[in-house]
């Protein structure tokens, strides 16, 4: 996952205070919280966010959904990252790449991915990362298209830095993530947050 154009001078600075600042954006992540409490099967889980930024869905899960020993978040933004370690002393923040992640198989409950595939120029490596290293499930967003548009590219710049924000229609998120779980039976919940960003939950069953 690149992490050249999130680490520019100022971005990271820049977008998290867009974020501080944003009634839209704190319902949102409030709303990604109230679906992670759903959807986690216990404050015991061990849970993997990949794309953690500044730490802004760690603030809804620990301690509220979540044991501060269960979650670990990474990301591939140093400047986000002291962001996140600043603002969170107590959680555990590292650097990596979301699609080669230095984590073994199943080696947590859960994955989450927020806000992060939109940025790719390919959704399913990264969602066979998420696949690989969890055992429940996988929590992620995209932002959505039509089905007729198919998949739709714009662009949002920010000082100097052009961020990708590639839009999926459902039928190829679902597409993506059969290829991505070869082999694993897994149900998949399409959870339309608003019309700007909807979340996919995929279940598989755990004896």
């Amino acid at each position: 996952m690149p992490d050249s154009a999130w680490d520019a001078p100022g971005v990271a600075e820049r977008i998290d205070g867009l974020w501080r600042q944003s009634a839209f954006e704190a319902a949102h992540v409030a709303a990604l919280g109230d679906l992670c409490a759903r959807c986690l099967a216990s404050r015991a889980a061990r849970v993997l966010e990949v794309g953690c930024g500044t730490g802004r869905i760690y603030e809804q899960l620990v301690p509220r959904v979540l044991e501060e020993s269960g979650y670990l978040g990474i990301d591939s933004s140093e400047r986000m990252l002291a962001l996140a370690r600043q603002r969170f002393p107590r959680g555990t923040f590292r650097h990596g790449d979301g699609l080669a992640l230095d984590v073994a198989a199943q080696a947590f409950d859960y994955a989450l991915a927020f806000e992060v595939a939109g940025h790719l120029p390919e959704i399913g490596p990264l969602l066979a990362e998420l696949g690989r290293v969890s055992r429940r499930g996988i929590l992620f967003t995209v932002w959505p298209a039509a089905e007729e548009e198919g998949v739709v590219d714009e662009h949002e710049r920010i000082g100097q830095t052009e961020f990708l924000h590639r839009r999926y229609p459902v039928s190829r998120v679902r597409e993506e993530i059969a290829g991505a779980v070869p082999g694993k039976t897994f149900d998949v919940e399409v959870v339309p947050l608003h019309a700007a960003t909807w979340a996919f939950v995929v279940t598989i069953p755990h004896d």
